[in-house]
């Protein structure tokens, strides 16, 4: 895949942090992944056993069906989800990408953290998940850029009325 015209650079390290920490903290059995970390694992790396480039996370590949996979499979999980999990990221991308900011956040970790505590109270969630998804999407919307990855979101939530909006 090309790389979106408004994609952008962060510094990924604290983000796969976030995810790898929530990843191995929040297992319900000693192999198995909490439900919405494996929808996580799957946007990022694929299935087990996959075929993708070290440098490249599975959304890479096929966005197109992973992007709108990953806010179906949540939004299964926990009606409302996608949204808080989509929303605020997208909103201070787009608004990078515009030139109102001269980037998402100046540091990246307390960004997710900000976000995450009200994600976790809203959606009944551990906050360490919490931050782990804003992470993980997060690497999508700068790699996807913000217009590509807001497409990929209307597409999966298409049909699926919004919360107070009949």
């Amino acid at each position: 895949m090309d790389k979106a015209k408004d994609a952008f650079s962060l510094d990924e390290e604290s983000l796969r942090k976030t995810i790898l920490k929530s990843y191995f903290g929040e297992r319900t059995a000693p192999l198995e992944p909490e439900p919405l970390m494996a929808h996580l694992r799957q946007l990022l790396s694929g299935p087990p056993g996959g075929e993708t480039q070290p440098a490249t996370y599975y959304f890479e590949v096929e966005p197109e069906v992973t992007v709108p996979v990953f806010f179906r499979s949540v939004e299964v999980e926990r009606p409302g989800l996608a949204a808080l999990i989509a929303e605020p990221l997208l909103a201070a991308a787009e608004e990078r990408a515009a030139g109102r900011r001269s980037e998402v956040a100046p540091n990246l970790s307390m960004f997710i953290s900000a976000l995450a505590g009200p994600l976790a109270l809203k959606a009944d969630i551990s906050e360490s998940v919490a931050a782990a998804l804003l992470a993980g999407f997060l690497i999508a919307v700068a790699r996807l850029g913000p217009s590509g990855a807001r497409s990929l979101y209307r597409e999966a939530m298409a049909g699926k009325p919004r919360p107070g909006v009949r």
